[in-house]
């Protein structure tokens, strides 16, 4: 009955609301919440946020070239003693589940690579079922022999990242410890997942497969569409653009860092790659626009700031310095609506450049955290600011959905 009325992606949102209906409040929280009320009025407390990453591990077992933690110039890689080790017990997860679920947020699962760490699943099964809804974002390639597990867990809402049809050429785009084929083992994962799920008729989690357009996959991004409909068969596919930055641009973030909050900042150091014009931005575009005119059986979902009044795809990657498109004044909204808990139990604002630390919940109970002094001052900085870095942030556009309309 369900498949005559609705679409594969709206059959799904369906199912989760069906299996468990206490989650429905988060699931409108998220899709139509707005915070027209930013600042808010002098002594008054910031609302809960909208969503919260949680990131069990930071270790991963690839090295793909755009990652800003393990990639060439990943903080990890450069920088390893700004690894953050995990602090946060099994318990002390699922303690903080307990606390946030009076407000519902949604509950996205990051890393790293989450399935690296061996309580993830565990941890998602208890969120869900403390009736918050969950997502989480792998790299897939460890997906193969937890499929089920994964199936079962109550989790919602996956994303599965692959850049590129399989097989490939050569790995170019996602780099790996080892010397197996990782493109061609996460394409068999997906693939088994989806098989899987429709075999045991569970119907969920909602599978998006990721594709991020750099130069290395620029001339394959109208042959990933057709790839992902005639082989994956997911319910979404997911077209982003690649952040990135400059040494310069990344030099004066950290000077502003030093000069208002008396600290530096790394995170924006792994997003630091130069794009130059051996880019083809007639045939990206031509991709792109066949891509949005086309019919897919799959939800198609091409992420800002790609459509944007004026946007310019030249502009994006050849002068990240400027505006990507005719929209001024963006302001982040990421203190108001997202929050992101490290391994240790540190909670920052920005999942990009989590430097800056606003309290740890191991020590404060998170809407203190929240709302702490520290909270505080990022806030009040980013109403009169922005970082150099700041205008090549995929949450800066995305999260202006959440401004009052």
């Amino acid at each position: 009955m369900l498949q005559r009325i609705f679409p594969s992606y709206y059959r799904h949102l369906v199912r989760m609301a069906w299996r468990d209906p206490q989650k429905i409040p988060s699931m409108m929280r998220l899709k139509l919440a707005r915070r027209d009320n930013i600042p808010p009025p002098p002594g008054q407390r910031v609302p809960p946020p909208l969503v919260i990453a949680v990131r069990p591990t930071y270790n991963c077992n690839l090295r793909c070239l755009m990652c800003n933690q393990w990639g060439e110039n990943g903080v990890f890689m450069k920088w390893p003693k700004r690894f953050v080790r995990r602090e946060m017990t099994t318990q002390d997860f699922k303690d903080f589940f307990d606390e946030v679920s009076s407000f519902k947020p949604y509950i996205y699962f990051t890393g790293g690579e989450p399935l690296l760490a061996k309580d993830t699943l565990e941890l998602i099964r208890y969120a869900s079922s403390r009736h918050l809804v969950t997502s989480m974002s792998t790299n897939s390639t460890l997906l193969q022999d937890k499929a089920e597990e994964v199936i079962r867990s109550g989790l919602d809402y996956i994303y599965l990242s692959l850049d590129a049809p399989a097989p490939c050429d050569k790995e170019v785009i996602r780099r790996q410890v080892n010397r197996q084929d990782s493109n061609q083992r996460a394409v068999d994962s997906i693939r088994h997942l989806l098989e899987l799920r429709d075999e045991l008729g569970i119907g969920l989690p909602v599978v998006q497969i990721q594709t991020i357009i750099v130069k290395e996959n620029q001339y394959k991004l109208l042959e990933m569409a057709h790839f992902v409909e005639d082989v994956l068969q997911p319910d979404v596919w997911g077209l982003q653009l690649c952040v990135h930055t400059t040494p310069e641009l990344s030099a004066a973030t950290t000077r502003i860092y030093q000069e208002n909050f008396g600290q530096d900042q790394v995170g924006w150091e792994g997003f630091v790659r130069v794009f130059t014009s051996d880019m083809n931005f007639e045939e990206i575009s031509w991709q792109l626009e066949t891509i949005m005119s086309s019919r897919w059986k799959f939800k198609l979902r091409i992420y800002s700031p790609t459509g944007l009044p004026g946007f310019d795809l030249r502009r994006y990657y050849l002068e990240p310095e400027r505006d990507s498109c005719d929209l001024q004044n963006f302001s982040c909204m990421n203190p108001y609506v997202f929050a992101q808990l490290q391994p240790n139990g540190d909670i920052a604002f920005c999942g990009s450049q989590p430097d800056y630390i606003v309290g740890n919940v191991k020590q404060h109970s998170f809407l203190d955290v929240w709302n702490s002094k520290r909270a505080q001052k990022w806030r009040h900085f980013l109403q009169k600011h922005s970082f150099p870095v700041c205008k090549r942030c995929f949450s800066l556009h995305e999260y202006q959905r959440f401004t009052k309309s």
